[in-house]
């Protein structure tokens, strides 16, 4: 088995999985600048979400059994619309997708009830937050990975309840229970 190093991890997880990049392109149904998930060489039509929620209209197609089921399916696909982005109820969160019931986020994906975070990926309810991956109940931390109700701490990994701390793997403040 081949050794890869983080670099090629993340051109291969990058080549896959769009969420990673956040393009400045046009509606195809309004042609306003919008900021999306695809970017404008997506071979499928990307209209701003408020456009094809109150546009989009089912496509009709009837199968012709002497054509390929396959190459008829993509013609179908490349011409229904898709939502730029999928993000609803959000104040000053333009440059983000997937994100919920959040305010002032920068560059963050699949968010939920978050607060003035930047650069975060499947975070729910973060508070000036930064570089944080799969954390949920924190404030004021900078990059935590996979780490809960944490406060005022850096560089966490795997842990719960850390209260101003940095450099952290595998801690769990429990003192608050005994």
């Amino acid at each position: 088995m081949q050794n890869l190093d983080n670099k090629k991890i993340l051109q291969n997880l990058g080549a896959f999985f769009q969420h990673f990049w956040i393009h400045k392109r046009t509606s195809d149904f309004s042609w306003k600048n919008i900021i999306s998930a695809f970017s404008k060489n997506c071979p499928y039509p990307v209209w701003h979400h408020k456009e094809w929620l109150e546009n989009s209209n089912l496509i009709s197609w009837i199968f012709d059994e002497t054509k390929d089921f396959w190459t008829q399916i993509w013609e179908i696909f490349s011409k229904c619309p898709i939502a730029h982005n999928i993000s609803d109820w959000n104040e000053n969160s333009e440059y983000t997708d997937d994100c919920w019931f959040s305010k002032n986020c920068y560059l963050c994906h699949s968010i939920l009830r978050c607060e003035d975070i930047r650069y975060c990926f499947r975070v729910v309810e973060l508070k000036d937050c930064q570089f944080c991956v799969f954390s949920f109940y924190s404030e004021k931390c900078i990059d935590l990975i996979f780490s809960f109700n944490c406060y005022n701490s850096k560089y966490i990994i795997d842990s719960k309840r850390c209260k101003d701390s940095a450099f952290l793997f595998d801690c769990d403040d429990r003192s608050q229970y005994n």
